[in-house]
């Protein structure tokens, strides 16, 4: 079952690539009579169509047991267990990270336009940022879903009942919680 998904175009990307791929045009077009093929317009050109297609946009899915995203059509993709989250949160990133795939001191970062983001942090230390334009949404998917695995998890572990309450005591960490008895 599908809990959130969203697809946010790569307006950034797609703006910051199609002037490029006009300049290189109109330089090809500059050349001389007769118009000889020049390679390295050609390659660079081809280059700059292939990142437009595969980063025109991002998809995020989250189902009942794992997040996964992709760029484009798919061809690059992720996916982590949703067991192996510890926390999450909405955050922004910077101009200088760019769009597409980096490297950050917050680890990876996956987007395609804006600075709008959520923040993960896995249970092995690792983490990555997911940029998205509607952050709190993903955010609150990502907590409402994992919460309810870990209420099922307890309730098959324990035996709790539907009338036991589960309060959470850090609604930023879907592990953190403590059980109300009567």
């Amino acid at each position: 079952m599908i809990f959130y998904e969203h697809r946010q175009p790569g307006t950034a990307i797609i703006l910051s690539i199609l002037p490029a791929i006009a300049i290189i045009i109109i330089l090809g077009l500059m050349q001389p009579p007769p118009r000889p093929l020049n390679f390295m317009l050609i390659a660079v050109l081809a280059i700059l169509a292939v990142c437009t297609i595969l980063f025109a946009s991002l998809t995020i899915r989250l189902t009942e047991s794992e997040l996964r995203w992709h760029f484009g059509p798919g061809l690059i993709h992720k996916k982590v267990a949703l067991a192996e989250i510890q926390k999450t949160e909405i955050t922004a990133t910077k101009f200088i990270y760019g769009w597409g795939i980096h490297l950050t001191p917050n680890g990876w970062l996956y987007n395609v336009s804006g600075f709008k983001a959520v923040a993960i942090k896995m249970k092995n230390g690792k983490q990555f940022v997911l940029g998205t334009d509607e952050p709190e949404k993903l955010h609150e998917a990502i907590q409402n879903v994992t919460r309810k695995n870990l209420r099922q998890t307890l309730k098959t572990k324990k035996s709790l009942t539907d009338a036991e309450a589960i309060s959470w005591s850090d609604p930023n960490n879907p592990i953190s919680f403590k059980t109300e008895s009567k």
